[in-house]
């Protein structure tokens, strides 16, 4: 399928989400693998080439497909984190094209330290007054955390993204029950999970006091599990669909047990 992928769609190109979540989400099937698990390398390998076929020239990935250039923060920085992962499994990984993945994610950021949704290449729109924090705080975690991960920036830094998402959570949870990229915020509901998940995994890292972990944490699980329908799922967005909503709910919960 990666050999052979063509956009299913002539403004849309998703086959990047599969390099994507797929080198990060094989890492972590591995780690969990009941008894020894099988020998991956190749299909990593496979997934690591896609990712550099599908790079924009300015370092990041894109899934509108009409884009010659430009990046999702959210799209670059699951990649650099899948590909961090592999190379320290010792997956040869091009280290000029990580560098310029680590950078475009470096750019998308306003003067606040908040990540845009998505540039077309020259950064216009994260080089104003910034975005609004609501609209950002789970990208920005996610953002933060794959620079955290590169050994670019120190886990200090997690702390004021974790504090954002604390606080502006509320708008966060509003999108919920819209229909993707309606006002006030013009995001998907469905990027809920994306926020609280690594929001999850940047609490693990970050160098908060005691106490203000403890209620992030149980601010999480409250509004994870209050989602949760009654036959054990969570439901993606209004649109429908169940199955991405509950892996990602399931590996929070992973996440916040630990």
């Amino acid at each position: 399928v990666l050999e052979g992928a063509k956009p299913a769609h002539d403004l849309f190109d998703f086959s990047v989400w599969g390099s994507a979540f797929g080198l990060v989400h094989l890492d972590g099937a591995l780690r969990h693998w009941p008894g020894k698990p099988p020998d991956a390398t190749a299909l990593a390998k496979a997934h690591v080439e896609f990712a550099w076929r599908k790079q924009k020239p300015c370092g990041g990935w894109s899934y509108r497909a009409t884009d010659k250039d430009g990046s999702q923060t959210i799209l670059c920085a699951a990649h650099v984190e899948g590909l961090l992962l592999w190379k320290a499994r010792g997956v040869e990984v091009d280290e000029a094209r990580l560098a310029r993945a680590i950078g475009d994610l470096k750019g998308n950021r306003d003067r606040k330290g908040s990540f845009g949704y998505y540039h077309e290449g020259k950064y216009e729109s994260t080089k104003g007054t910034g975005w609004t924090t609501p609209e950002s705080i789970g990208r920005s975690v996610q953002g933060q955390l794959a620079l955290v991960l590169a050994g670019e920036e120190p886990k200090e830094s997690l702390v004021p993204h974790l504090r954002r998402f604390r606080d502006d959570y509320r708008h966060l949870l509003a999108q919920r029950g819209v229909y993707a990229h309606s006002p006030p915020y013009m995001i998907a509901g469905y990027y809920y999970h994306f926020g609280v998940l690594f929001a999850a995994r940047a609490l693990r890292l970050a160098p908060l006091p005691e106490d203000e972990g403890k209620e992030i944490r149980r601010l999480l699980l409250h509004e994870i599990l209050r989602e949760q329908a009654e036959d054990g799922s969570w439901v993606d967005s209004p649109a429908g669909g169940e199955p991405y909503a509950t892996a990602m709910a399931l590996l929070t919960l992973v996440e916040l047990s630990r």
